[in-house]
């Protein structure tokens, strides 16, 4: 039957339809009206929310245990599935997969690829536990027992396991990827750090096995290079030790040196210690050595006026180098006397020494007989009040009639205001600096010029610049006086050099004075004090960049068809005469080609 109108109906269902005031009446709708009235008034179905993420690994912890080849692993994953369906978790790379235990509620089951991956089904908090192993890598040339292996953990929030060893196993090192600490005997605890791509790289170190040679009877050589350093108070001895084990194990040395000298210190990154025993230097190593071991020591004495070269003596050394050197520091000379089995050291020899270019260094044939020096001191009170160590003079000759002169004075200030230097007459000064600070010198009678100096017997550079009216001499083959500088001190070492224009070539007339000449002398450590200081004060860095000159420059470049001639010798002299130089002009070029 088919209802056309409803009636009879409950009031309260029409109550939003109804005024306060007719709540007597009756209301009639047809069923198509009632349906939609009743659709109105229902609120609408919210769908659920959708999960955050389909899955999350909150920890994932690892128990090790590595055996003679391999390394096990037994991972405990805490896993929560919020979606449906199936889910796939990343495992990293654990090794090979040999077991999977998944609890009840959970299907599970790996998936082979590179890296694997772990497929699940099912919702909820679940823990599961997966087998793996790992091959150790092992280093077979090591005189140490080592094996390596590594994995990447899953993704998890925190990763974070144990590490069991077999008895021989002394030490484990986390070399990459986190923090491992011991936990027992053979036992540690580590912890990884979070990272998408972390990696685990475990280290296993066993006992210390000791190579075949290191068990032979020892065998080793030496190289012992002393350098000797003369001054008017005391005598100082700089010596580098080189040893080279050819077999066994070195444990501690024993070195013999001159009685009449006392060892301040031996030095050396391999060194634990030193002892002087009955007049003789024990030298003891961080550890006993197999391949090479270097190290330093310093003695001094009193002053003498004749020495022989000291040496120091290895015990048990299979075959000894002695290089030796001497320099005189001060207002005096030092003079080879009885060279005994001394000869020039070739440059294979000196490789590696921290020695000037200008110091002669010898090698002996015979330790019994080191060569003989002696020094002859300067007397009178100008020298003692300043002394210069070395004097440069840099001269590049023109064809218009004047040369460029530049000289550098290593001075040593005892008591002095300044230092007294005369050029040769028509010399003008363009600029001078004292350790490559600038300074106006005084102007005296006779072309003079007065540099004031710093007090105190630190080395201090003075350098001068200029023009000098300087020709070269007419016809094929003159002669040509260079001027030296006078000075107010007597200089304990002159070098020279000259620079000549093309088709033009020059020889000392005393060929014993040819010498090859080094840098300019370097500025005093306290130019590099002023420099340190001014680094941390910005505003004095900037004022100092902005007004300060330039460091004094090195020796004048040689341009295109020059030639140089280089003098030196030992001087101890306040006016050293000119060099003399003949000159000869070359009419023709050689072919180059």
């Amino acid at each position: 039957m088919h209802l056309k109108k409803l009636r009879f109906l409950p009031l309260m269902t029409f109550l939003p339809l109804l005024s306060p005031g007719a709540l007597g009446a009756q209301v009639i709708l047809t069923l198509d009206e009632f349906l939609e009235l009743r659709a109105r008034t229902l609120e609408p179905a919210v769908a659920a929310p959708l999960p955050p993420a389909p899955w999350a690994l909150e920890s994932a912890d690892f128990a090790i245990e590595t055996g003679p080849g391999s390394a096990r692993l037994r991972t405990t994953l805490e896993l929560t599935v919020f979606a449906g369906g199936w889910q796939k978790v990343p495992l990293g790379d654990l090794g090979s997969i040999t077991d999977l235990e998944a609890p009840a509620g959970l299907e599970a089951r790996i998936e082979g690829g590179s890296p694997p991956q772990l497929l699940v089904r099912g919702e909820g908090r679940f823990r599961l536990v997966i087998a793996s192993v790992r091959p150790l890598e092992k280093d077979a040339s090591a005189t140490r027992p080592s094996s390596i292996f590594s994995f990447a953990p899953p993704p998890a929030a925190l990763v974070r396991g144990t590490l069991a060893a077999l008895a021989e196993v002394e030490e484990a090192l986390l070399a990459r990827g986190g923090l491992l600490q011991p936990a027992g005997p053979q036992r540690w605890t580590f912890l990884a750090a979070f990272a998408p791509d972390a990696r685990l790289v475990f280290s296993l170190f066993g006992r210390r096995v000791l190579p075949e040679k290191a068990l032979l009877p020892l065998r080793y050589e030496a190289r012992v290079f002393a350098a000797t350093n003369l001054s008017r108070t005391q005598l100082q001895v700089q010596a580098e030790v080189e040893l080279t084990v050819a077999q066994g194990r070195l444990e501690q040395l024993w070195l013999d040196f001159p009685a009449d000298l006392e060892v301040v210190a031996a030095e050396g990154p391999g060194l634990a210690g030193w002892n002087v025993e009955a007049g003789r230097l024990r030298v003891m190593p961080l550890a006993p050595v197999e391949e090479s071991l270097r190290f330093s020591v310093r003695l001094r004495g009193k002053n003498v006026a004749g020495f022989a070269s000291p040496l120091l003596l290895p015990e048990g050394s299979r075959r000894t180098l002695h290089l030796v050197a001497a320099q005189l520091r001060g207002d005096g000379l030092l003079d080879l006397v009885e060279p005994g089995s001394a000869r020039a050291a070739t440059e294979s020899e000196k490789s590696g020494l921290a020695i000037s270019a200008q110091t002669p260094v010898y090698a002996l044939a015979d330790a019994a007989r080191p060569p003989r020096f002696e020094a002859v001191w300067a007397e009178g009170t100008e020298v003692l009040a300043v002394q210069i160590d070395r004097l440069l003079v840099d001269v590049a000759l023109g064809a218009g009639g004047r040369a460029a002169y530049q000289l550098w004075a290593e001075v040593r200030n005892r008591g002095t205001l300044s230092l007294e230097i005369t050029l040769p007459p028509g010399f003008e000064l363009i600029d001078a600096d004292r350790d490559g600070e600038t300074v106006v010198p005084g102007r005296k009678a006779g072309g003079g010029f007065e540099v004031p100096l710093f007090a105190g017997e630190e080395s201090q550079v003075v350098h001068l610049r200029g023009l000098l009216p300087l020709g070269l001499p007419a016809g094929k083959a003159a002669e040509l006086a260079l001027p030296l500088p006078a000075l107010s001190a007597p200089a304990a070492r002159v070098e020279a050099r000259l620079l000549l224009p093309p088709r033009r070539a020059g020889e000392l007339a005393d060929a014993s004075r040819r010498q090859t000449i080094g840098p300019p002398p370097g500025l005093s450590g306290r130019v590099r004090k002023r420099d340190d200081a001014l680094k941390s004060n910005v505003i004095a860095q900037q004022l100092w960049t902005r007004f300060a000159p330039q460091e004094a420059g090195g020796l004048f470049g040689r341009p295109a068809g020059f030639s140089s001639l280089e003098a030196g010798w030992s001087a101890l002299s306040s006016a050293p005469a000119p060099i003399l130089v003949k000159i000869s002009q070359q009419e023709e070029v050689a072919p180059w080609f």
